[in-house]
């Protein structure tokens, strides 16, 4: 049995490697956050920011966006993190329309995927030990040789000294994307989709409601406004055209 865990870049994955580090003293792929390299080896699980390979970082073989494949997963287990898809096309994707393809590949997988599933939410498991305690108890994990098998109990009262922890080595390890800009207020989960206009807010779902099936957009459901702007097919284009620049201004300023 493999255990495999799919998510957009910046919805929860460090987090999740981090607690499993520190209860199950087990590495996880990625950067070093708690453990050496190879301590222990192999990776308790694999990963990937584009399960299907919607992306051109998936196609080039980029390894954090590996494929898998849906139909082969009957003996394992697949965990989708989801994160809001306004603060994921705003924070991770930086308004490119072409790497949110991301977001949508990932759900797919999901619902494609045989054996065991589980869809849980970043803002869950970011503000309550509960939620996490249960993608934990899903993926069913060992604990390495020496340490003790962690309870729900664990989790809830090392909570607090664990997210200090993970949020010290996300700024170390993340700290050419600017760090955990929410710092200060983990749980402002709005932060990054207050930065899109109404509109942008309108192409992001306008984008998903094009591709997602009904039974995937239920998974949404809790992120969806009330109420949004309707769209025209100018207002698509200019979005577009607004989106690429938005993409050279950043990257003149990452070069200065």
């Amino acid at each position: 049995m493999e255990r495999f865990v799919v998510s957009c870049p910046r919805s929860g994955l460090n987090w999740l490697r981090f607690c499993i580090e520190y209860f199950y003293g087990q590495q996880t792929p990625g950067r070093p956050l708690i453990l050496p390299r190879g301590t222990p080896d192999p990776k308790v699980f694999r990963r990937s920011h584009d399960a299907l390979g919607y992306t051109r970082a998936a196609r080039h073989g980029v390894r954090s966006w590996s494929r898998f494949d849906p139909e082969a997963r009957s003996q394992d287990k697949s965990l989708l993190i989801l994160r809001d898809p306004a603060s994921v096309f705003q924070r991770a994707f930086r308004k490119q329309p072409a790497r949110f393809r991301a977001y949508v590949s990932n759900i797919r997988y999901l619902t494609l995927a045989r054996g065991e599933t589980l869809v849980a939410y970043y803002e869950d498991i970011v503000a309550d030990p509960a939620a996490m305690w249960a993608v934990l108890d899903f993926l069913d994990l060992p604990v390495a040789e020496g340490r003790e098998t962690p309870t729900a109990e664990r989790v809830a009262r090392e909570w607090s000294a664990a997210g200090e922890a993970s949020r010290a080595a996300y700024d170390r390890n993340q700290a050419a994307g600017g760090g955990a800009t929410t710092r200060e207020n983990p749980t402002d989960f709005a932060y990054h989709a207050r930065k899109l206009t109404p509109r942008e807010h309108a192409f992001v779902w306008d984008d998903l409601a094009r591709v997602l099936t009904e039974d995937e957009m239920a998974l949404l459901t809790r992120y969806r406004p009330a109420t949004l702007p309707a769209l025209s097919g100018f207002d698509r284009v200019r979005l577009r055209l607004s989106f690429l620049v938005y993409r050279l201004v950043g990257r003149m300023k990452r070069r200065r």
